[in-house]
C-alpha cells in the first residue's frame, strides 16, 4: 500500500488529470508495485545515458507492451 506522501507525490505529478484517472493509476501501482519499480528503474537507467525521460518512458512502454496491456485490462 502506498503511503500518504507517495500518493501525494504521484498526484502532484499527475496534476491536471481527472481524479478518476489518478485513482486508477494509484490502484494499478498498489496492485503491481514490482512492475512499476521495474519501470522506474529502467527509465532512470535510460535517462542516465542521456535519453529524455519521455523517450525513456515510451521505449519502456514499447518493450513491455504486452505486460502493460494486461495491467490495463486491454
Amino acid at each position: 500500500m502506498l503511503n500518504f506522501f507517495t500518493r501525494a507525490l504521484i498526484k502532484k505529478q499527475m496534476k491536471g488529470m481527472p481524479e478518476a484517472e489518478v485513482e486508477k493509476v494509484l490502484t494499478l501501482i498498489e496492485k503491481n508495485p514490482e512492475f512499476f519499480k521495474k519501470m522506474a528503474d529502467a527509465i532512470q537507467a535510460k535517462t542516465k545515458t542521456g535519453m529524455s525521460q519521455e523517450d525513456a518512458a515510451k521505449e519502456f512502454a514499447q518493450e513491455n507492451a504486452k505486460e502493460l496491456a494486461l495491467l490495463l485490462g486491454k
